[in-house]
């Protein structure tokens, strides 16, 4: 059995040939001239609003409102459904922390549901178990790019009438039995940030087909709560940020977008690839991918069935990237309940850890403890990730395949 590089082998993936990075961005050639034009019109364009237009038809919605990234967007979808102090949002506890700063923002409180760990996304069963009388909102993120089970999630928001947030960051252009990510809940959220699918550098969109809450995120996000009063001025009414998005940004969009669903092509077929190359190792779990959604793969996760290794996730981890897959490592602070800086105690990784959150306004206290979320401990404690590539060429895919079977190989279990 070939030596580990982990353990000064020789690595599948050598430093000297190594695999496409996210960087150095593709910009798409239309770029330099919609600048051009920002430029020339001397930041007096309605490029935004052209951007916002494109965006919202590419993604079947009426209405588009660019912000300054995916965790603006959310904020001000929460703030323009009236989410405010006291109340619950239900959402996953696995995701980035752009997901819940709306909420905390909102003086709200996050509600954990449970996910399935063989597809890192929550689901309708695990939401309505965690409803409330005092739950004024859910959000759901399409993890890896994976869109979540929409129809039973819209179903349950309907009969409960509680409003949806679908945090689109990892799924632009995404889709679920041919309706787009973004269309389905009440508002949809993306992110335009430097490693996403789509990148201005930053940013973010929120959509939506109220024409009501399309305005409310304007004067939110764009106005910082103020509207116009002829002879007058300004007047305030809301409470209110500065979240614009810049013409120069949406520039880059107009054009970044015009390429994207080709990019998104390319990135699902390599992925695919590989994923029914790395099934085949004993001991590997494929993603889960029901046939009516669509996964767009912003991260490629490998699971692993952990217990047939003589080795934890750590360490497979560590050993991916010596080989050569860079910034694959397993990531615990996903798991939010297990990252969030109020922790009181953390007695083990995955044991007993307990986030008192004092809520004055209700004169309640919630309790987030890791052992409440069995799916998402199974999922983060097998599974390691990097950010994918719709650079990699058919030899760079056989190389990772590659270098996840010798890892695994050398670990596994007799």
């Amino acid at each position: 059995m070939d030596k580990l590089a982990l353990y000064g082998g020789k690595p599948v993936i050598s430093e000297k040939e190594p695999l496409p990075l996210v960087f150095p961005r593709v910009i798409a050639p239309k770029a330099k001239e919609y600048i051009s034009e920002v430029l020339e019109a001397g930041f007096d364009s309605d490029m935004v609003q052209r951007f916002q237009d494109k965006f919202a038809k590419m993604h079947d919605v009426h209405y588009a409102v660019a912000v300054s990234n995916c965790a603006s967007a959310i904020h001000t979808a929460l703030a323009v459904l009236d989410v405010g102090a006291g109340d619950e949002v239900v959402t996953t506890p696995v995701s980035d922390f752009g997901t819940y700063m709306g909420i905390l923002s909102q003086n709200a409180l996050p509600v954990f549901a449970d996910i399935d760990p063989d597809t890192g996304n929550i689901t309708a069963e695990s939401i309505e178990k965690v409803l409330s009388p005092y739950t004024k909102a859910i959000i759901v993120v399409h993890w890896h790019g994976l869109i979540c089970d929409m129809d039973p999630i819209m179903e349950l928001s309907r009969k409960k009438g509680i409003p949806v947030i679908e945090d689109c960051c990892q799924a632009p252009l995404g889709s679920y039995k041919g309706k787009m990510a973004g269309s389905m809940g009440t508002i949809g959220c993306f992110s335009m940030d430097a490693e996403k699918h789509l990148s201005t550098e930053h940013g973010g969109m929120l959509t939506t087909n109220s024409k009501e809450l399309a305005d409310k995120a304007y004067k939110f996000a764009v106005m910082r709560g103020c509207y116009v009063e002829e002879g007058f001025g300004r007047k305030y009414d809301m409470l209110g940020l500065n979240y614009r998005y810049g013409q120069l940004e949406a520039a880059v969009g107009m054009a970044q977008i015009e390429i994207l669903e080709e990019q998104n092509k390319r990135r699902i077929m390599l992925a695919n690839r590989l994923m029914e190359k790395i099934s085949k190792i004993d001991g590997i779990i494929p993603l889960k991918i029901p046939e009516v959604s669509m996964c767009l793969y912003w991260i490629f996760p490998v699971i692993f069935d952990i217990d047939r290794f003589n080795a934890d996730i750590y360490m497979l981890g560590k050993a991916l990237d010596a080989e050569g897959i860079k910034g694959c490592s397993h990531i615990p602070y996903y798991l939010i309940t297990d990252s969030h800086l109020c922790l009181k105690e953390r007695k083990n990784l995955y044991g007993k850890t307990r986030c008192p959150f004092d809520c004055p306004y209700q004169r309640r206290r919630l309790t987030y403890d890791s052992d409440d979320l069995p799916g998402a401990v199974k999922y983060i404690s097998r599974t390691v990730r990097w950010v994918w590539s719709d650079k990699y060429s058919e030899e760079d895919i056989e190389r990772i395949y590659l270098a996840v079977k010798k890892v695994a190989d050398y670990f596994r279990k007799d």
